[in-house]
């Protein structure tokens, strides 16, 4: 039967518009429903998603679409749909609400709440005979026992507005000590036989990997990059990398990185790039410059909209199966390889290693090209020759199948990650078409998303045309920090008098001086009925860490004491929780390192400033910020220092600056942490 569209036609997400055509009467987070939920004396049913999740669509299909569990809902509850990437203050308040109720979150994730917003139950994916009972007990609780349903929303939201954590009376020491503590909780957690953290499920966290590769820098420590280097060695050959098309899925089911949850994210790839690129640095694997290049095509392939920003993700399913888009039988093997087809079904597992369920098979695979092609008595050359091959007849055989939906809206902190990470492309490898896309996304986002108005001064999505919703903490942090690395790599100085323009912003409208971080919400556009800090690193690094580490290095290039008292006071509330989860912790960790170790400034003034720069850029240096100009400058670090017909490099730590050098490796000596 096909029903009358409800309100969520009228929006633009595709996770909502997925539902838009449900018997439920969806209503979107907005003030109006809100109201509505109180002129009516109805409580809110909250159920929040994302347009590929696996999950959310069995619940759909089971309960959302079911005329009968719709008429208990809609007769019951002002029924909201939230999709949150869109809006993910929403899904920040009610999911922590539901892990303090329950010990676990997860999407979908269904909040009952009062008129107004108070969370009192919930949970994750309920099958539908359960959701129609729940449905039916909490409508005769709130009409038979509403007291109680208000004492418990009372204790679930002072439970929520008050973190773990918001200020300390300790005053720990900012030091080595700290650091070596940091580094050795972050080792324990390392699967040194699959590579990557902990057990299944098994993520990529960028995050943890970024620190790790910052801690080696300052250590020395070969182990670290050991770790490192064999964890992406084996995510590339696992089959949460698709080793057709290129690019991540979202992480692996097992510990092996062998069957993916097959969404690909635009965040996971964006600081996946970074990280290969990074450690490409350091290791000079080419393999690792060849997952960077084929994950940039892949996005400009299946990301890219017409104006160079990216969209948010790929759908794990495709004709309601998940992951029949990227699986293979052996038959399909053999009829399109034809002549390969024996060689590449043990390369890429078919019917051994890679074998999934149902005849399926997933592209893995168990050995490096140089073993490989030794076993099977081939040159390297002519091994990767035929590889390529039938890479190329498998990608044309697959683009003939029903592709995965894409979530086609644009989001600006994932955007602004894909363009800091374009910049790292750009540095490990000089490739100048990674640097131009990541110039191509600042000046969109400054051109779509941003506006002159102090009241709000950034949009958060982007689609039709039209930016919409107030801009986040992670929206003006990840901007502000693309804004700097485009800077770092250009010496444009509008990119770093954007990135400070930013910071001041923030600091304005986000900054708590109680706690001593910067809440998610603007302190205007807040309609939740909790304000939160969220300082915890995840899948991406939190707001809080990325902006205060951005702070840091501007403080050594504005001279911004400010800055550096707010990362200080900042760092010392995190230090004594962060033997918690140093995963939990991993770009604070980065501070940590960057305010014990030593970090520079590398301030280039001349004519040669930008070769000078390249040369010094290419090395892995994270604890080096690089400021110049081919001319004289009003930049603190810079000022007074151009000198005609000479280019000099001034290495500058927080309040000195060594005797200037026109030689860039006398400067890289300088530059050396350990």
């Amino acid at each position: 039967m096909k029903y009358n569209q409800n309100q969520l036609a009228k929006e633009s997400s595709p996770y909502l518009l997925q539902h838009a055509d449900n018997p439920v009467e969806w209503h979107a987070w907005n003030n109006e429903t809100l109201e509505k939920s109180q002129q009516e004396d109805k409580p809110l049913l909250i159920s929040i998603g994302y347009s590929t999740c696996h999950w959310c669509h069995v619940m759909e299909k089971e309960s959302f679409e079911d005329e009968e569990v719709a008429r208990i809902m809609n007769e019951n509850f002002i029924c909201i749909k939230v999709d949150r990437e869109e809006r993910p203050d929403v899904d920040q308040l009610y999911m922590d609400a539901i892990q303090l109720m329950t010990g676990r979150g997860g999407w979908p994730l269904n909040c009952f709440a009062l008129p107004g917003g108070k969370p009192f139950y919930g949970g994750t994916y309920f099958p539908k005979d359960q959701w129609k009972q729940l449905l039916l007990k909490v409508a005769e609780l709130y009409a038979n026992q509403r007291d109680d349903l208000v004492e418990q929303a009372d204790k679930l939201t002072e439970g929520v507005r008050n973190p773990d954590f918001i200020k300390t009376d300790e005053d720990p020491e900012i030091n080595e000590k700290e650091t070596e503590r940091f580094i050795e909780n972050l080792k324990k957690n390392f699967d040194e036989k699959n590579g990557g953290i902990g057990s299944a499920p098994k993520f990529p966290l960028p995050a943890v990997y970024q620190a790790v590769l910052f801690a080696h820098n300052v250590t020395a420590d070969n182990e670290l990059v050991g770790h490192l280097e064999h964890t992406l060695e084996q995510m590339s050959r696992g089959g949460i990398y698709d080793s057709l098309g290129g690019g991540f899925a979202r992480y692996s089911v097992d510990e092996h990185w062998k069957v993916p949850h097959f969404e690909k994210m635009l965040y996971d790839n964006a600081q996946l790039i970074s990280l290969y690129s990074k450690t490409f640095k350091i290791t000079q694997n080419q393999n690792f410059k060849k997952v960077v290049y084929e994950t940039v095509d892949f996005l400009e392939r299946e990301f890219m909209n017409e104006e160079g920003l990216f969209y948010s993700a790929l759908d794990a399913d495709s004709e309601g199966e998940e992951g029949k888009f990227y699986t293979w039988t052996s038959g399909e093997f053999q009829n399109v390889l034809g002549q390969y087809a024996s060689l590449m079904a043990r390369y890429f597992g078919i019917g051994g290693e890679g074998y999934w369920e149902k005849g399926k098979n997933i592209l893995v695979r168990t050995q490096n090209n140089e073993a490989f092609a030794k076993s099977y008595r081939l040159s390297v050359n002519e091994l990767e020759q035929i590889v390529e091959e039938s890479k190329r007849m498998l990608f044309e055989r697959r683009s003939y199948r029903t592709r995965p939906a894409t979530d086609d809206k644009i989001l600006t902190d994932w955007n602004a990650l894909l363009a800091s990470g374009l910049a790292d492309a750009y540095e490990a490898f000089g490739e100048k078409r990674f640097l131009d896309r990541a110039l191509q996304i600042v000046h969109q986002l400054t051109e779509k998303v941003m506006a002159e108005d102090e009241a709000n001064l950034l949009y958060h999505s982007y689609k039709n045309n039209k930016a919409r919703i107030p801009a986040f903490l992670d929206d003006y942090a990840f901007l502000a920090e693309a804004f700097f690395r485009i800077y770092e790599n250009t010496f444009e100085e509008k990119w770093l008098e954007k990135s400070l323009h930013l910071v001041e912003y923030t600091i304005r409208n986000f900054y708590d001086e109680d706690s001593a971080f910067f809440f998610f919400t603007h302190k205007q556009n807040s309609t939740l009925v909790a304000r939160k800090n969220n300082f915890f690193d995840n899948v991406t690094p939190s707001g809080n860490s990325v902006i205060f580490n951005l702070m840091y290095r501007l403080f050594m290039i504005y001279e911004r004491e400010d800055y550096l008292q707010k990362c200080r006071t900042a760092l010392k509330n995190v230090i004594p929780v962060m033997p918690r989860s140093s995963i939990a912790f991993s770009n604070w960790g980065v501070l940590l390192m960057r305010m014990v170790y030593p970090s520079y400034v590398a301030a280039i003034v001349g004519d040669k400033a930008a070769t000078f720069r390249d040369e010094i850029r290419r090395k892995f240096l994270p604890n080096v910020s690089l400021a110049g100009s081919i001319e004289k400058s009003e930049i603190p670090v810079l000022k007074d220092r151009y000198k005609n017909e000479e280019t000099l490099i001034y290495v500058c730590r927080e309040r000195e600056c060594l005797l200037p050098t026109s030689d860039v490796d006398t400067a890289l000596e300088m530059l050396k942490p350990v």
